[in-house]
């Protein structure tokens, strides 16, 4: 997840099991879920993931990486909105 105006970019690892044939994701995007702060390598704190959403630029995917030839595919990539959370 990339934020150019805010400077912020989160990542996770290990999402797909090695050796998969086919595996489903749920995300969530809060500072909870095990998301990397690029810059600190660390978790991301709440106002960091605020800042980060509210001005999202991009979402990158990456389907896998293997050496040699091998095929990836990604499907169905769905976004909901999660309920509102009143607390600050």
């Amino acid at each position: 997840l990339i934020s150019e105006a805010n400077g912020l970019v989160v990542g996770k690892k290990n999402i797909v099991p090695a050796w998969a044939f086919r595996s489903d994701h749920e995300l969530e995007l809060v500072e909870t879920a095990g998301w990397i702060l690029n810059s600190t390598k660390g978790p991301p704190s709440r106002p960091d993931m605020i800042r980060l959403l509210s001005k999202l630029s991009a979402i990158w995917i990456r389907g896998g990486f293997y050496q040699g030839n091998e095929d990836s595919y990604i499907m169905n990539v769905k976004m909901f909105a999660g309920p509102v959370d009143a607390t600050p």
